[in-house]
């Protein structure tokens, strides 16, 4: 209604979409439907009232929708996330990674300003990173029908997929050993701190494919030695 009573003060033609508050609400995403609802329906009253033109129709009553199944996957790879700071992770890795694949861009969570300037207080900075690596990991994995974060067999057998270049396939072996030695000395599993992942020995134009392989290995090896 207020926004409505703006637009009415600055002569504009009424139109809820030509409203920021509507179309990029200022909050967390979960609630944002629930708010452009409101936000929509108090508009038609305002122009209803200030415009004289006729009031819109009561809204239908709520429907309480079935909750979606979440998919054994997802409730997988999200085992061990206790923070909200690990859940808003994953979540924001999962949907970055989405929109990468169906970019068709190369996958790399580090490429993301979300990952590198985590939207959280410092202290959990650590918790987000971790978590959206997950989500970005487990969604990159199930989209190209790789499901890294199912059972694999014992730590002898895991290899990187077949696809995998030569870079990829070292990446891959050097990361399920980096996370071997953060599963040996009590560390917990996050490729991030890992300095063969930040900065990697390999000829610069070597360092995606060589970091891809490395975040395979690394998640896949953590997947089966902490069980999550």
């Amino acid at each position: 209604m207020e926004g409505a009573r703006k637009d009415f003060g600055n002569n504009r033609r009424p139109d809820v979409n030509n409203r920021d508050e509507y179309r990029n609400p200022p909050l967390e995403r979960e609630f944002r439907d629930a708010y452009r609802a409101g936000f929509r329906r108090g508009y038609e009253v305002g122009v209803s009232h200030l415009w004289g033109a006729p009031p819109p129709p009561p809204p239908p009553p709520p429907v309480a929708a079935p909750a979606p199944e979440r998919p054994g996957w997802e409730t997988w790879a999200m085992r061990g996330l206790q923070s909200d700071a690990e859940r808003q992770g994953y979540h924001e890795g999962a949907e970055h990674a989405r929109k990468d694949f169906s970019l068709q861009r190369r996958p790399d969570p580090d490429e993301h300003m979300e990952f590198r300037n985590p939207p959280v207080p410092p202290p959990m900075v650590d918790e987000f990173r971790e978590g959206f690596m997950r989500g970005y990991e487990a969604t990159i994995s199930q989209l190209s029908g790789e499901p890294t974060w199912q059972n694999h067999g014992a730590p002898g057998q895991w290899a990187p997929p077949e696809h995998f270049s030569e870079m990829q396939r070292r990446g891959f072996h050097d990361g399920a050993e980096g996370a071997r030695h953060d599963f040996d000395n009590h560390r917990r599993p996050n490729v991030s701190n890992r300095d063969e992942y930040r900065e990697p020995r390999v000829p610069e134009e070597f360092r995606h494919e060589y970091r891809e392989g490395f975040r395979r290995g690394y998640e896949r090896a953590a997947s089966q030695l902490w069980g999550q």
